[in-house]
């Protein structure tokens, strides 16, 4: 909008036009595939070490990765128990072996799609996906720290200083690995494609680095685009994992 326009227009019209060009502005436009997320209750919480909700802890993992396809006009991952359990799984594995990785050591799960198959879910025709992750559960990440006992416990300091090394809240792990997976283009990949309809977070606790961890799987499942256009043509029987 410049002066001229201006000048040929009466302030009413000239109002009714800027608020019309707001409303329909990019950002305030809602996609077919808007939809409506709860933050889950108790994320503010401090991560107790000895007793952490991993499924608190899914929760938040599930919220952020919703949030990043919210924002690219993305449907909702919708949570499946099948692909929880394989994440679930995968996970575990991991914290109690000490691994990380897409390849497991153990030959009856060594893949993705054994993984999938062991938990009774359908390969053809479904597209599918996994990201994983581990990171401290104390703000440690290449900080030197030292341990001291203090009231019957073990707490953590940073050496340089007497200032105490504090758990993680449930939300601000979650958000931080969702937006780590976002630096990475293939970890982006799996978030935001466009095809997958469901998924599945597994979260386990263990040792990274002999200092305490979480190793998070997410798996993520979904139609090709062919069984979708043959799913669009009313055949609802296909539409089954």
């Amino acid at each position: 909008m410049n002066i001229k326009f201006f000048k040929k227009h009466t302030s009413y019209q000239v109002l009714v036009l800027m608020i019309t060009w707001i409303l329909l502005s990019p950002d305030n436009v809602k996609s077919d595939n808007d939809f409506v997320l709860v933050k889950p209750p108790g994320l503010e919480k401090a991560i107790n070490i000895k007793h952490i909700d991993t499924e608190l802890m899914e929760a938040a993992i599930r919220y952020y990765t919703n949030i990043q396809r919210q924002r690219y006009g993305l449907k909702e991952l919708v949570p499946h128990k099948k692909l929880t359990e394989c994440a679930r799984g995968h996970s575990g594995e991991m914290a109690l072996l000490t691994t990380f990785g897409h390849i497991s050591p153990n030959p009856y799960s060594r893949r993705l799609t054994d993984r999938l198959k062991n938990a009774g879910i359908d390969l053809p025709g479904n597209k599918y996906g996994e990201n994983i992750a581990v990171d401290y559960i104390l703000h440690l990440a290449g900080i030197p720290y030292i341990k001291r006992w203090k009231d019957g416990k073990i707490h953590y300091y940073y050496s340089h200083g007497e200032r105490e090394v504090l758990p993680q809240s449930y939300d601000r792990f979650a958000k931080a690995m969702v937006n780590n997976w976002m630096l990475s283009p293939g970890h982006k990949a799996n978030l935001l494609e466009k095809t997958f309809t469901h998924i599945g977070i597994g979260v386990a606790k263990g040792k990274h680095e002999k200092i305490d961890a979480l190793y998070v799987t997410q798996n993520f499942l979904g139609r090709t685009s062919a069984v979708e256009e043959i799913i669009s043509n009313n055949n609802p029987a296909l539409n089954k994992f």
